[in-house]
Formats: structure tokens, sequence, C-alpha cells
């Protein structure tokens, strides 16, 4: 099967032959002249398993341009459909399940490539949602695999060497980060389908030396691999291993003469507060060029508000110390400040730092915030977390969002261009895949490269709070890159509040689209409170007195259900009953007379089809309660009654399973009944 490559906008059929080609020809004829623009006075090194693992650690090469060179880009499974952004009906197109380079049939079976990319190069990160069957990898033109393993093990820890922290899984997003150079050629197949994937890969200039992965340099370099793995888990060690390490402590505003390298920063706030931590601005100035005007709380990788986590560039103890270890080299003098605060108060902390030879290559860290306040959700649009002009390394990224809605708020895309791209090299497949997890999960987690560290709910309400450092990953720029984060939700009646930061290195002159807020501008956007559902006059099935004569009965919390509200967020759930089986609920009226019976229950996965009567009744009402997802079937009419004033009875039979869930199942759910007057 062809691949269908994106050029300018158009779908172009390619034979896979041909596709490697152009990719080839695209990445570098294009960019030629600006890399040789970049390329440093310095004879470029061999590009090594081991070189690779090494900057797995050493943050300080985040702070060069690369040498040698190189661009890098993403494949996934985005949907295909996607031409252009002055064309919204298909910029936003969501199906991004089980679209690859192509199909191959091997000795017998169906590989669907992930990945076919010409080299040199090296693969950095690989990312499932639903990994299965068997990943292979071909190096340089292999007929054989260099590498295979089944797909879901390999991502989730469970292939040596390839565990925790090189591979794992952060709330159902599977995710290895681990580098596999290449010389000539790298393909990654798997042979199941509908996969969702994303495989991020650098690309160097053609003469490039590199040394290709094999198995023998896995067990060569054993020694290596451990020795990474330990210093990723330790992330103080990246700072306290490094030599002639110098500190001093922090003051509302603190100088340092250079040329050095800021290596470490940690403060701990008074009273950090989610107002505070807002209001306070962290104001770095290199060489007399501001680069950094953030909040502080976000300046630090998460928020709103103290939330203890630990991630290789950023984290927050359990006391309160927040801290950061972005690299941040100057020649003559560093300036860090914090505005808003009381200097004899609010802070307390230190500056770790060490001696940086400055060339050519050396680049300054750059810290941009942007917000916007509450919109409506739909339609889907997209938001630019930064646009930078100039020459750099983007290194990482936070993100906030504050829903008002529990249904989920994050299917939209990463779009990173850089330089003159006229389609994104980074094109995505959902928000929560770029940082790393997957399935719309929300449970906080924190991984060295990736968290997420606040997830509010139920679902997708309230404040969420999520990173992701691109320490093996960065995407070197030469004139300008823009990142634009695609807002796409789930419901088209919610709202939506957004910040984020940008962690990025560049030259002093580079500029950007952020924000520059001063004390207090900065305001916290936090989502309303959660619509409560009350009807006037309402029974609560849960409050009655129940009799089944079989399965169980019992009051069931529905808050973490998307599909609606439930009065008092709770519901009557009736479950492990046999067709035939009966539940009685027995419920007074205030004054005796004439009255519509309506009730309000619940469809779902597992629900059966049910008989309602009132009291003597025998006609009632048939109900199926199957749905794929739990949801409300409000105002189901039973009918008037003659009603007592203290003892009246609706009986529920279960008269089987319901062809519409997906599950057969019996299950049965009431929130309330209510009663109208009949004159």
């Amino acid at each position: 099967m062809a691949r269908h490559e994106r050029t300018r906008g158009k779908l172009v059929s390619q034979s896979p032959a041909r596709h490697v080609a152009l990719l080839f020809r695209a990445q570098w004829v294009l960019i030629a002249t600006a890399l040789l623009a970049c390329a440093p006075a310095e004879p470029p090194p061999t590009v090594t398993l081991e070189g690779l693992l090494h900057e797995m650690t050493d943050l300080r090469h985040l702070a060069r341009f690369p040498n040698p060179p190189y661009t890098h880009r993403l494949a996934s499974s985005t949907d295909p459909g996607a031409h252009s952004p002055s064309d919204p009906n298909s910029w936003f197109k969501n199906e991004d399940m089980g679209h690859y380079v192509r199909k191959e049939t091997r000795n017998g079976r169906t590989e669907h490539v992930l990945l076919d990319a010409a080299g040199p190069g090296a693969v950095m990160r690989v990312w499932s949602a639903n990994p299965k069957g068997t990943l292979r990898i071909y190096i340089d033109g292999a007929e054989t695999p260099t590498f295979e393993a089944n797909m879901e093990k390999l991502l989730s820890g469970q292939v040596a060497p390839f565990a925790y922290p090189f591979a794992y899984v952060a709330a159902r997003g599977r995710n290895l980060y681990f580098p596999l150079p290449y010389r000539e050629r790298c393909k990654i197949t798997m042979d199941a389908d509908d996969a969702f994937y994303q495989v991020n890969y650098r690309t160097y200039p053609p003469l490039t030396d590199v040394v290709s992965f094999s198995a023998e340099a896995l067990e060569r370099l054993a020694p290596a691999i451990k020795e990474t793995a330990a210093k990723i888990r330790a992330p103080d060690s990246l700072v306290t291993g490094q030599r002639d390490l110098r500190f001093t402590h922090f003051k509302q505003k603190t100088r340092i003469d250079g040329p050095a390298a800021v290596v470490e920063l940690s403060l701990a706030p008074e009273n950090p507060t989610p107002e505070r931590l807002r209001t306070w601005i962290l104001v770095v100035r290199a060489d007399g060029q501001e680069t950094v005007r953030v909040p502080l709380g976000d300046f630090f990788g998460s928020g709103p508000g103290a939330i203890p986590y630990e991630s290789m560039m950023a984290s927050v103890s359990e006391k309160g110390v927040f801290t950061v270890r972005w690299p941040m080299p100057f020649q003559r003098q560093l300036e860090i400040e914090i505005e808003g605060g009381d200097p004899a108060h609010d802070f307390k902390g230190k500056v770790a730092y060490a001696p940086w030879h400055w060339n050519e290559r050396s680049l300054y860290f750059h810290a941009s915030w942007r917000h916007d306040d509450p919109r409506p959700s739909w339609p889907p649009r997209d938001w630019t977390v930064v646009s930078i002009s100039g020459r750099g390394v983007y290194a990482g990224t936070l993100l906030e969002i504050s829903n008002s809605s529990k249904a989920w708020w994050g299917e939209g895309d990463e779009k990173i261009w850089v330089d003159d791209e006229d389609f994104p090299s980074h094109f995505g497949t959902g928000t929560e895949d770029y940082f790393g997890y997957a399935w719309s999960t929300p449970v906080p987690f924190a991984r060295p490269y990736h968290s997420q560290t606040l997830a509010e709910g139920p679902g997708g309400y309230g404040s969420f709070s999520m990173n992701r450092w691109h320490v093996l990953d960065p995407i070197p720029f030469t004139r300008r890159l823009i990142f634009d984060q695609e807002i796409w939700h789930w419901s088209k009646t919610a709202s939506l509040s957004l910040a984020a930061v940008a962690f990025f290195y560049a030259d002093l002159d580079a500029t950007t689209n952020a924000e520059a807020p001063r004390p207090g501008e900065a305001v916290l956007q936090l989502a309303p409170p959660l619509p409560k559902k009350t009807v006037r006059g309402a029974l609560e099935a849960e409050r009655m007195e129940t009799q089944t004569s079989d399965g169980r009965a019992e009051p069931q919390r529905m808050v973490r259900y998307l599909g609606g509200y439930w009065s008092e967020d709770t519901q009557l759930h009736w479950h492990g009953a046999k067709p035939g089986a009966t539940l009685d609920l027995r419920f007074a009226a205030d004054v005796p007379g004439a009255y519509r019976v309506r009730a309000n229950l619940t469809k779902g996965r597992g629900y059966g089809v049910a008989h309602l009567a009132v009291g003597a009744d025998t006609a009632g009402a048939i109900v199926d309660l199957g749905s794929p997802s739990i949801r409300n079937l409000d105002d189901v009419d039973l009918g008037v009654h003659e009603l007592s004033a203290t003892d009246n009875r609706l009986r529920v039979e279960i008269r089987g399973p319901s062809r519409q869930s997906p599950e057969a199942g019996t299950d049965f759910g009431i929130d309330l009944i209510w009663l109208e007057p009949v004159p």
C-alpha cells in the first residue's frame, strides 16, 4: 500500500522507495544552507549509542546547538485527512488510529510500517496507547529484524534491558525512551493493526558518521545502560556530580558573575498558595537581556499550587521546596529576581552554578508564558503555545487546563512547525499522547521526562497540569519554531482556559510572542463548580426502604460518570439479579391523592431490560436500559396513580439483558422519582 505524504497541503501517493528518497531530499536540500551556517567550527563527533545514552542525563547538551546538527521529526498515526489550516473541515480531523507509512507482507504475515526513515539518524522515543503484536526494528536495510519484541511488554518496561526508567506505563500510555542510532535506514513495523502510535526521530546530515544500533552494542554497553538508568532515577545526582560546583544563597534578587552556568535553582517560598504562586513572577536576565518572565509556580512545571512531584528537570518536594535543573549559561552576568514578594520573608533557597566554556554553539535559556481566558470549547481551534524567531533548541512544555465540564478536553494534536516547513514536522494524535499518557486518563503521575501532576476530576473537569521535557528529543531550529496546540473538546457547550510555558534555548536576540506578566496580572483561572442536579419535590431512590428477591441494591456515587448528572450525585444501583427478580421501593406522598409518577433512571453498559409498575398496576412501563456508556434516562412516565400518604410501592422486575449494551447484564439504576399532583 502506498503512503500518502503531505506536501504543500496535498496528498501525494508514493511508493515506499520513492518515499524514502523524497524524505531524505526534502529534509536536507531545503535546509542545508541554514545548517551549514550554524555548523560549529569543531569537528562533529561520531554518533554512537553510548554518546546518545550520555545525552539522556547530561543536561548541558540542551544549551548548545547540536553537533552534528540534525532535524527532529515525528512519525505518528495522525489522521491523514488533515491538509491545511486554511481548510478547517480537514485540519481538525480526529481519526488518529491505524494510519501507517504502508503495509508489507513478509514471511506470510502483514507488517504495518510505523517509520521508514533514511539515515543517518536515530530514533529517540516510541509511544503507543494500545501496543499489541510484535514490534520489529530493521536497521540499515536488513531483511531480518535487528531487534524484535512483544510490543506491549517492550513499551511497558518488561523487556530487558529496556526496563524502567527507559520504558514504562504512565496513566495507560506506554513509553520507550531509548536511542536507536542507524547509519543508512531505520524501519519500524508492528504486525497488529488499529494502533495509536508516535515515533520521534532525528535525521543527521548525509555524511555524518553513525554507528548503528545492534544487539552486540546492547550487550557491550550493559554497564553504561545500568549507570544511565541509575542517574535518571536520581535526578539530584545530575547536579551534585558536576565538577567545580559552587553555591550561593538565594535572595529576592541574586546576581552571579560569569562566564558560568546555573545548573540548579531551589526555592522554599513561604505559604505557597495557588494564588501567590501565580502572583509572584520569576525573572531571569542573562548578560543584560531578559530571557524569562513567568509566574513562579508555572516555572517549576506544575500548578496551580504546590503539588509534590519529581522529574528530571523540575520537582516540588513534600516540604515545599521548588527545584529546577535547566542549565542557564551566560558570559558576563546572570540575574534572577522574584517580583511581587516580601524580601524579608517570602523566599529562601540556593543557586548552584558551575564553569561554562562559551563558544559559537552556546545558547541562552529562555522560558515564555502565555495564557488564554475562558472561552467556548467549540469549534476546534489552534492555540499557539509559543512562536520563536531565531536559532535555538526547543526543550520543554508546561500546559495547564481549566475545564468547566466532565467531558474530555484533550483530543487536540500538537502541531510543531520548524523553520520554513509547509506542513508541521510534528503532528500528534492527542494532547495526552504528547504528554506520554493515553485514553484521557485523569490520573496524576510523574516520570523522568513527563508528568501529569494534577488531574482534578471527576473525568475531565477542573484543573489539569502536565509537562514534557525534551531532554532526549529536543527540537533544533535555525530560523523559527511555532508550537500550536489544537484545542478539541468532546463537549460543544463547555468553557476552557489555558496557560502554558515553553522552555527553550536560543541566541540572546531571539524573539517570541510571550506575554510579560507583572505581579498580579497572571490571574488564576479556575473552573466553576459542576452543576448540581435538583428536582423539586423529588424522592431520592437511595434513601428509600428496599426489598429484593435476588441480587443487591445499594447507593452508588455517580460523580465520575461523564454521561450526565444525578441528584445528590448518587443513584440506587441494583446488580447481580437474575431475570424475573424483583426490587420493591417504598415511598410516601405528603398528601393522599392522585399523582403522575415519573422516574429518573440510568442507562449503561451491562444494564438490562426492566418492567416498572406502581402499586397494583400491572401494565406499568418496560424500559430498555442498555447503552455503551453510563448516562441519564430522565422523566420516564409511570402513569397516574392514587397514592396514600405513608406507604406506596414501586416494583421493578428484571426481564433480561439488553441488546443495546455491549455487555450482557441485568443491572438497574434509579436516581429518583417525583410526584406531580393531578387535579
